[in-house]
């Protein structure tokens, strides 16, 4: 699963009295867009990659071993595409609010917009989900919404977010060329 040595998980279920079940999940959530996910001490201001993209983009490898929380939050946080969402970004994802939000409940979310790698926009929502309270150790994914935002849920076509998007990145990959744009509004 995610390319994570066996051995790491069982390593990281009996160090920290971690659920089984919490890995189970990973390959299901791969299908569902989700596609980076760490384990985080909140205590400890650290976390371990557990594998895929994300993490390796920034440098960070599927090791087990743990890892400073804030380099990597100030590497996402350069990607954060709006201002509005660098504010919520930053705010969201400082420790103390992440404890304060795992008082209250067992997870949290919130969506927020990143250029990636190849400078194109992107939505993900960002999940955390305690895997163990007593120590404050939550597991942290990414997940890509930017297609099920970009689609019409009634035909499966791009709706005017997704058209504009896709167009835009048609006119950068065309610069010079000719060509015409036939658009349908179906109402």
């Amino acid at each position: 699963v995610m390319n994570l040595q066996k051995n790491i998980y069982s390593d990281l279920i009996n160090k920290y009295q971690i659920n089984p079940d919490v890995f189970s999940p990973l390959s299901a959530h791969s299908s569902q867009g989700f596609f980076a996910y760490a384990l985080v001490f909140l205590d400890e201001g650290k976390l371990i990659h557990l594998g895929a993209e994300i993490g390796h983009e920034e440098g960070i490898e599927t090791s087990g071993e743990k890892v400073p929380w804030e380099p990597l939050i100030e590497k996402l946080y350069n990607n954060v595409s709006s201002p509005y969402d660098k504010e919520r970004f930053m705010r969201s994802l400082t420790l103390k609010n992440l404890r304060k939000r795992f008082v209250e409940r067992n997870d949290y979310s919130f969506m927020v917009s990143i250029i990636d790698l190849d400078g194109a926009k992107r939505m993900f929502r960002l999940v955390f989900e305690v895997v163990n309270r007593e120590k404050n150790i939550v597991l942290w994914s990414f997940q890509d919404i930017t297609k099920t935002l970009e689609c019409d849920v009634l035909t499966g076509g791009l709706n005017r977010q997704g058209l504009l998007r896709n167009m835009e990145a048609c006119l950068a990959r065309n610069k010079g060329k000719e060509f015409a744009i036939l658009y349908f509004n179906i109402a």
